[in-house]
């Protein structure tokens, strides 16, 4: 039965707030009615599953969003080869604190032993400068003390502090290769021994020359730093 549009008794109101209000009559009427409860509790459930979908949907976007190009990590981390030598840095496992870092045979397959002991990742410092972390200890390419330090004194590796300066380095592009500089030193990452480093000889600084073995690589390639 259609809901009676009965204006009130005495009802002084201007004739526009007097039709409004009369239109607005029969949703009273349903909102009190079972129906209208029932109704209103399906608009509610309706809603509910709307809103759960769309929210999943937003988790699932943030999950599993593309990261971008520059972003993308390297899981297994890089492998730093010497071009002059054709051997891989190494921490010496296992890797003890202060230890010694030296050059091996390159190891291409995570299988092998002693993988993770040559591969490496970069950890920005701020400007150009970067830490070089091994994966297999969490240690980082060290000088002894802080400050410049003389030529011929041998890398090893410490517990990495962005703030230690004598373990900052930058990366310089040669016509083969590049560089790895010490900051404070101005020294080159290098195999002890002028060019004949074997397996098992440590790295050392010493002043930069592409006569010596101070060229490097990496693979993958190290991109941009």
């Amino acid at each position: 039965m259609p809901a009676l549009l009965v204006q009130p008794e005495g009802d002084t109101r201007s004739g526009e707030v007097r039709r409004t209000a009369m239109r607005l009559a029969p949703i009273r009427v349903l909102w009190g009615s079972a129906l209208g409860k029932a109704l209103l509790m399906r608009g509610i459930l309706l809603l509910r599953k709307i809103f759960g979908i769309l929210f999943v949907g937003l988790v699932l976007s943030t999950s599993f969003a593309t990261p971008t190009a520059g972003a993308q990590p390297i899981p297994q981390g890089y492998a730093i080869a010497n071009l002059r030598t054709g051997l891989c840095a190494r921490e010496v496992p296992p890797g003890d604190l202060d230890g010694p870092v030296d050059q091996v045979v390159c190891n291409a397959s995570r299988g092998e032993p002693g993988y993770y002991h040559q591969r490496w990742s970069f950890i920005q410092t701020g400007g150009s400068g970067f830490l070089i972390r091994n994966m297999a200890t969490g240690l980082c390419l060290d000088l002894p003390y802080y400050g410049s330090v003389p030529a011929g004194t041998k890398v090893t590796g410490f517990t990495c502090a962005t703030t230690s300066d004598n373990q900052t380095f930058t990366r310089v592009t040669r016509a083969n290769g590049y560089w790895f500089v010490n900051w404070p030193s101005q020294l080159c990452l290098d195999v002890d021994g002028f060019g004949t480093g074997g397996v098992g000889a440590e790295l050392t600084l010493w002043p930069c020359t592409d006569d010596d073995d101070h060229n490097w690589t990496t693979f993958p390639p190290i991109g941009e730093l």
